[in-house]
């Protein structure tokens, strides 16, 4: 990250970060999207600072399978999912997910970062871009019975990943993602989940809005 702070008129722009999970997750498959970031207008841009997951495991999952998440930029994004989305709401309560209160709201209004509910988004209008910007696997810290043994077939509720780092702008010489009107990033599932059980994403969303420089 840069050593100093971007640049904002206060009132006008400013820093957010918001933390949401999936609902109960089972039958996902292969580039289902679980989370998403959309940049709806068309003044203003978005500037990603930096995008974090785990999962954690609610109902014993007895066919584990690799689990692993990529990002994906997407562009034309001119209509949001309309199926099994859960959008943070950063307008009901001012200063919802600012840094600072004398930051101005975000300009996501309701439509904030968004997460699926039980099974992947469907019913959006975008251009996804032919490879992800990063892919990562997911490992999960299994429990420990209390005789010192891991409790892995199946795998029980409590095993969690841990939260690891999708995306981080490294500031000095590196050029974050910016984004623009109907720009957006989506968090897809890499391979087809668990054959039983359910399992939550979170996700941890840092940008900043109508900062200089970009």
């Amino acid at each position: 990250m840069p050593i100093a702070p971007l640049a904002y008129v206060p009132g006008q722009g400013g820093f957010s970060s918001i933390g949401k999970r999936t609902g109960e997750l089972t039958g996902i498959s292969a580039g289902d999207v679980l989370a998403r970031f959309r940049w709806p207008l068309n003044v203003g841009k978005a500037v990603l600072l930096r995008i974090r997951a785990a999962i954690d495991v609610s109902s014993g999952l007895s066919n584990m399978v690799q689990m692993a998440l990529q990002g994906r930029k997407v562009t034309g994004f001119s209509a949001d999912f309309t199926t099994n989305l859960t959008s943070a709401d950063l307008q009901s309560l001012p200063g919802t997910g600012l840094r600072s209160r004398i930051m101005g709201p975000s300009m996501m209004a309701n439509a904030g970062p968004g997460v699926a509910t039980t099974a992947g988004m469907t019913g959006a209008t975008l251009v996804k871009d032919t490879d992800p910007f990063v892919i990562t696997p997911i490992g999960l810290f299994l429990p420990v019975s209390l005789a010192g043994a891991y409790v892995g077939n199946p795998v029980q509720p409590g095993a969690c990943s841990g939260l690891i780092t999708l995306y981080e702008w490294a500031g000095n010489g590196d050029h974050p993602i910016v984004l623009s009107g109907n720009d957006g990033v989506l968090i897809e599932s890499h391979f087809n989940g668990p054959g039983s059980g359910t399992f939550g994403l979170y996700t941890v969303w840092d940008w900043a809005e109508n900062v200089q420089g970009f």
